[in-house]
């Protein structure tokens, strides 16, 4: 799991362990949650389209999977894990962390 302090280094590539060219933060919210907020720089698939979708995915890339706090990136995250991809992980607290940070930004 990593917190906002590490998605924000990754996407502005502050100095990380991860290669930044080989990283995608992956929202697996609805449509309609992402319509209302989204991370600039995030790609988007609704966790119960994975089944569906996961192919598009590339098993040699780095996904750090977020939703709105937590609970359905851990599901996306244990259902790629099982379709065999290796470089996973979580924002924990997801889209809710993210402008809590912004607003204290501010």
């Amino acid at each position: 799991m990593i917190d906002t302090h590490e998605v924000n280094k990754r996407l502005n590539d502050n100095d990380t362990d991860i290669d930044q060219k080989n990283w995608v933060l992956l929202d697996v919210r609805d449509a309609d949650e992402r319509a209302a907020d989204a991370i600039e720089g995030s790609e988007h698939i609704y966790v119960g389209h994975l089944n569906e979708r996961w192919q598009v995915l590339d098993k040699h890339r780095h996904y750090t999977l977020m939703c709105a706090s937590g609970a359905r990136a851990t599901v996306a995250t244990g259902w790629l894990a099982s379709q065999c991809f290796d470089n996973l992980d979580i924002y924990l607290g997801g889209i809710e962390a993210w402008r809590h940070a912004k607003y204290l930004a501010e």
